[in-house]
């Protein structure tokens, strides 16, 4: 994947089974979605990276949650990490959700492969807008997380919660999502 080298130095694919994009998906999404990413779904299905803090999905699977909790319609999530952030597009330009904060990112001149590159490879921003370190203590603690989970803040930060690693649990993905949705 020469497109991403940068972010595969950084992340490497997890090791392990993974769900497999289905034919179907992979041809709603060829041409509406980049060629890196169908190759990657037909060769790895919806894998993990880097100890599970970045995740391929299948859009259709968070298509609904993203959109409630980024408060945006017509979107295509492509990648989420293990605190349940969601790297997505929409009309052309990507954006991230902060679960934090929930706050909308925009990247008007990033193409999906320089945000992969650049933005979620370089430490600073890895921590400070990803919290890369924050799950990284969680997972020490909590163990592993599957594509149906994440680690999420309880209470949630927009309730008072701190943004501590000693505030992350275990939660299922999309009702995490949900939930955030409602507190904006």
């Amino acid at each position: 994947m020469d497109e991403i080298d940068i972010f595969l130095r950084k992340h490497p694919k997890d090791e392990g089974t993974f769900t497999p994009a289905s034919e179907a998906t992979i041809r709603k999404y060829t041409g509406k979605v980049p060629d890196f990413l169908i190759e990657m779904w037909k060769a790895d299905g919806f894998c993990s990276f880097n100890n599970g803090f970045f995740w391929l999905v299948d859009p259709d699977d968070l298509r609904q949650e993203t959109e409630q909790a980024a408060d945006l319609q017509g979107v295509t999530p492509l990648v989420r990490t293990g605190l349940g952030g969601v790297i997505f597009e929409q009309g052309g330009t990507h954006h991230s959700f902060d679960p934090a904060y929930l706050d909308v990112t925009t990247y008007e001149e990033f193409g999906l492969a320089d945000l992969l590159n650049f933005s979620v490879t370089a430490d600073e921003s890895l921590n400070e807008y990803y919290y890369f370190n924050l799950y990284e203590k969680a997972r020490k603690r909590l163990g592993p997380i599957t594509y149906e989970e994440c680690y999420g803040f309880v209470p949630a930060i927009a309730l008072g919660g701190e943004l501590n690693a000693n505030n992350l649990q275990k939660v299922e993905l999309k009702s995490y999502l949900q939930i955030l949705s409602q507190l904006e």
